[in-house]
């Protein structure tokens, strides 16, 4: 588990800010508001799509 983990401000199921982490491995929330788990997984940083330098300059 690493300590730099990201935090959920609120429940994506109901909104609610009560919650807690949850498993052993970090990225497990549980809702207590309620009563449903849910894990998040930073993905990377993606690279941002880049118009067509072509279409550049164009209106």
């Amino acid at each position: 588990m690493t300590a730099d983990r990201q935090v959920p401000f609120y429940c994506p199921y109901c909104g609610e800010e009560n919650l807690r982490p949850a498993g052993a491995d970090g990225g497990d929330w549980e809702c207590r508001a309620c009563a449903r788990g849910f894990s998040l997984k930073f993905v990377g940083v993606l690279h941002p799509v880049l118009p067509d330098p072509a279409l550049r300059g164009r209106s």
